[in-house]
C-alpha cells in the first residue's frame, strides 16, 4: 500500500476555500506536491486500462507533466495485469514517455505516489502493485524520469528483497536476526509474537519442548515487499521505507517486521538502516480502548494518542489506518458524552443561556484543546460537542496517509467554517461551489475511502444547496418563485470553472429547468432539481 504525498490536491478544484484550508491544515505537510488529476482523454493502446492519473513536474523543467499508471489485463474484465507501464506526457513538449515496468509488475490494479527522492527540481514516482499472493506481498518500482529520461532508481528485485537478514532460533522461544551489512542485531520473542488464538505449543510442535528447548532449527523466511511509503525530511528530499515481513513454520504465523530505510547516495538507492520488531495487532490497540474512560476527555484522549503514536508509528501504512480508524471512534465516544453533558445541563427555564455560557467556557479550555474537541452551535439554542478534525493532523501528521489528510482537512473546513446555520446560508454561493468540488474531487480521488460515504454525504447536501438554496435562504423568492438576483450568475461561474465535473452537468440541468419554467421555481420544479443532487 502507498502513502501518497499529494496532501494539497484539492486546492486546484476549491481555489478561494481551500487557501484558508492549506495554511492551516496542511502546515505537518509542508513538503508535499500537489497531485491532481489530468483534464482531457487519455489514449489508451488497445488492451489496456488506465489505473491511476495524476499531474506534476516529474521531468524537472518546472511545468507539470501527465503521469499515467496503465495496466494490461490478462483477458477482457479481468481484474490481473500481466504487466504495467508508466507513461509520462511532457508538459512541455508533449512527447510521450512510456516506461515498461516488467515481468515484476504482474499484478493487481496499482497506486502511485510522488517526492522527491533524488534533490533537485523533478519529482520521483513509486509505483506499487499487489500481486494477490497471500501475506500481502507487494512488488514496487522507484522511477525517474528527470530530463525526460525513464530509468530505475533502483532493481525492483533488488528492492523486493530488501535487507539480507540472517535468522537464528534460540532457546527461550527466542529469534536472534542480524543484519550483517550495518551490524544490527535484533531479538524476538517468540511468546509475545505469537497470536493469542494460537497455542505456542501446538505452533512449534516438534520444534520446541515445553520447557523451551530448541530441539530442531525452526524455519522462518523473510517475505518480499509488502508495503512502500515515503517519508520526507525537512529539505525536501524523501527516504523510501520499505516494509517486509517474517514467518515461522507456516506464512499465517507472523513473527516480525522489517522495516528499512533506502536514502539515494552516490548515485544509488541504498539501504541506510533496519529495524526489526514484534508484529503488530490493531486488535490489540482496539482493546486496550476499551479501558479508557470516554467521561474522562483530557486523560483518555491523551493516553489513546500516544498510545497510537508509540504502537503504530513505524507499522506499515494499512496497519496504521486500521488502528487510526479504532481511534477516531473511541474520539467520537469521547465526543458524544461530552454532548450528552451539554444537553443535561440545558434543562431547566434558563437551560440554553446556561449552555451557551457553559460551551464557550469549554471551548476555550485547555482540556478540549488537548483532547481535541470543540462545541459547535447547532441553531436554535443547542450546542453539540465534536472530535474536531485538525487535532488528528496536528498531532499524527505524516503519520496518516494522503487520503486520510485530505478528508480530515476538508472536515475540519466544515468545522471550522459551518456553511449553514439554522437553515439559512452562512457563505456565499461561490463559496458554497467551491466546496461542492472540493468534495467531488475527493471521492473522485479516493473512491475506496473509509470516508466516502461521509463525503458523499457532504457532497450531496451541499450541491443541492447549491442549486436550490436552504429554507431560509432559498435561490428563489417565495412569494414570487422567481430566482433570486446572482444566483443564476454564481451557476454559471460554477459552471465555467468546473466544466469537466459531473457537479457542473447537474448544476447546468439545474439552470435548464429553471430556464424552462421561465425562471419561476414551483413544487414540481424544485422536486425536479433536487433529484439532480441524488
Amino acid at each position: 500500500m502507498i502513502m501518497p504525498l499529494a496532501a494539497e490536491r484539492l486546492r486546484k478544484f476549491a481555489a478561494c476555500v481551500l487557501i484558508v484550508l492549506t495554511a492551516i491544515a496542511f502546515s505537518v505537510a509542508a513538503s508535499a506536491k500537489a497531485v491532481t488529476a489530468p483534464r482531457g482523454s487519455v489514449q489508451l493502446e488497445p488492451g489496456s486500462e488506465l489505473e491511476w492519473s495524476g499531474s506534476a513536474d516529474v521531468t524537472g523543467d518546472g511545468i507539470d507533466d501527465d503521469i499515467r499508471l496503465v495496466g494490461r489485463p490478462i483477458e477482457a474484465g479481468a481484474l490481473f495485469c500481466s504487466s504495467h507501464d508508466i507513461v509520462v506526457v511532457d508538459g512541455a513538449s508533449g512527447r510521450t514517455i512510456s516506461f515498461p515496468l516488467g515481468e515484476l509488475s504482474a499484478g493487481y490494479k496499482g497506486d502511485v505516489t510522488l517526492g522527491r527522492i533524488v534533490f533537485g527540481h523533478a519529482l520521483d514516482i513509486v509505483v506499487s502493485i499487489p500481486t494477490g499472493g497471500s501475506g500481502g506481498i507487494t512488488n514496487c518500482f522507484v522511477v525517474s524520469v528527470d530530463d525526460g529520461k525513464a530509468k530505475f532508481l533502483v532493481d525492483p528485485s533488488v528492492l523486493a528483497q530488501g535487507p539480507e537478514l540472517d535468522i537464528t532460533a534460540t532457546d527461550g522461544y527466542t529469534l536472534r536476526i542480524e543484519d550483517p551489512a550495518r551490524k544490527g542485531a535484533f531479538s524476538i520473542d517468540l511468546r509475545q509474537a505469537t497470536s493469542e488464538d494460537a497455542s505456542l505449543s501446538e505452533t512449534y510442535k516438534g520444534v520446541y519442548s515445553e520447557s523451551g528447548k530448541l530441539l530442531k532449527p525452526l524455519d522462518s523466511v523473510v517475505d518480499p515487499c509488502g508495503a512502500i511509503e515515503l517519508a520526507p525530511n525537512d529539505d525536501g528530499v524523501s527516504q523510501v521505507i520499505v516494509h517486509q515481513k517474517i514467518w515461522a513454520v507456516y506464512h499465517a504465523n507472523g513473527v516480525a517486521l522489517v522495516r528499512s530505510t533506502w536514502h539515494w547516495n552516490n548515485g544509488n538507492l541504498r539501504i541506510a538502516s533496519v529495524s526489526v520488531m514484534p508484529p503488530i495487532n490493531p486488535d490489540n490497540y482496539e482493546k486496550y480502548l476499551t479501558t479508557l474512560d470516554p467521561a474522562k476527555p483530557g486523560p483518555s484522549v491523551e493516553a489513546a494518542s500516544k498510545a497510537y503514536k508509540e504502537q503504530f508509528q513505524y507499522a506499515p501504512p494499512a496497519l496504521r489506518e486500521v488502528a487510526f480508524l479504532q481511534l477516531r471512534d473511541f474520539h467520537n465516544k469521547v465526543a458524544a458524552e461530552q454532548s450528552n453533558y451539554l444537553v443535561h445541563q440545558a434543562e431547566g427555564e434558563d437551560g440554553f443561556k446556561r449552555v451557551s455560557d457553559l460551551a464557550s467556557s469549554l471551548k476555550a479550555s485547555d482540556e478540549y484543546h488537548l483532547a481535541g474537541l470543540t462545541p459547535v452551535y447547532e441553531g436554535e439554542g443547542m450546542w453539540t460537542v465534536v472530535a474536531r478534525p485538525g487535532f488528528y493532523i496536528e498531532e499524527f501528521g505524516s503519520l496518516l496517509s494522503d487520503e486520510y489528510r485530505d478528508f480530515l482537512a476538508l472536515e475540519d473546513m466544515e468545522a471550522n467554517w459551518p456553511w449553514a446555520l439554522d437553515a439559512a446560508l452562512m457563505i456565499p454561493l461561490d463559496s458554497l461551489g467551491a466546496r461542492v468540488r472540493a468534495w467531488e474531487a475527493y471521492i473522485e480521488d479516493h473512491p475506496t475511502s473509509p470516508f466516502t460515504s461521509e463525503a458523499q454525504t457532504h457532497y450531496r447536501n451541499e450541491l443541492s444547496a447549491l442549486i436550490l438554496g436552504l429554507n431560509n435562504t432559498p435561490n428563489f423568492d417565495y412569494e414570487t418563485g422567481r430566482i433570486r438576483p446572482g444566483v443564476e450568475d454564481a451557476l454559471r461561474r460554477y459552471v465555467r470553472l468546473n466544466s469537466d465535473a459531473p457537479s457542473a452537468q447537474a448544476v447546468t440541468k439545474a439552470m435548464g429547468i429553471y430556464r424552462k419554467n421561465r425562471c419561476i421555481a414551483d413544487d414540481s420544479v424544485r422536486s425536479e432539481i433536487m433529484r439532480l443532487a441524488q
